[in-house]
């Protein structure tokens, strides 16, 4: 993809944006804040 032009990336980019399966999430904004703190709890934290 690199020695392609412009043009050449959106159409590839596109391309595969039409083959994916993209699904709508029907979750409210509570559910989804709930979601994302309960992921920040199970980050490690490495290096210091």
């Amino acid at each position: 993809m690199k020695k392609a032009s412009a043009e050449e990336k959106i159409d590839i980019v596109y391309d595969e944006i039409k083959k994916t399966t993209l699904r709508i999430l029907t979750k409210s904004y509570e559910e989804i804040k709930a979601l994302k703190n309960a992921s920040k709890a199970k980050t490690l934290f490495g290096a210091v």
